[in-house]
């Protein structure tokens, strides 16, 4: 029997949310995929800091507005950190945990690639480019 086909009949006992990787050197590894609650539970949790920490960042912009003449810089600096926050919390999370947000490494998740390693950095930036796309713009729109 060929490997292949082996790999075929191996793959065909798992259950259906383990998938068998081999890596580069040869070794199979049996890896459990996330249920959608605890994907929804990490997702939650993630956003939750981002909602956290832009209240933090709308407080400290109105008390700077309120000064007078910052009220401009204030509106600009609120802006753009609404901006940073939500298109960069989960890539920059990502790249420093090594595939983990802090609502992941909660619920104990990883983003891994096909083989069961890292994503490299390329491939975190358009994953969570991709989020902007399926999940912010049609909230805004």
């Amino acid at each position: 029997m060929s490997q292949a086909s082996t790999a075929m009949i191996e793959e065909s006992k798992l259950p259906r949310n383990m998938r068998r990787v081999v890596t580069p050197e040869g070794v199979p590894l049996h890896m459990t995929l996330a249920t959608v609650a605890a994907r929804a539970v990490a997702f939650s949790v993630d956003m939750c800091v981002i909602l956290a920490m832009l209240i933090g960042v709308m407080i400290i912009a109105a008390l700077a507005a309120s000064i007078g003449e910052v009220k401009e810089w204030s509106t600009i600096i609120a802006t753009l950190s609404l901006f940073l926050l939500r298109n960069f919390y989960f890539t920059f999370f990502e790249l420093r945990w090594r595939g983990q947000t802090p609502g992941k490494r909660m619920a104990k998740l990883r983003v891994v690639d096909a083989r069961g390693g890292a994503l490299g950095p390329g491939a975190i930036l358009v994953r969570n480019l991709t989020r902007e796309i399926e999940l912010f713009l049609p909230i805004v729109i």
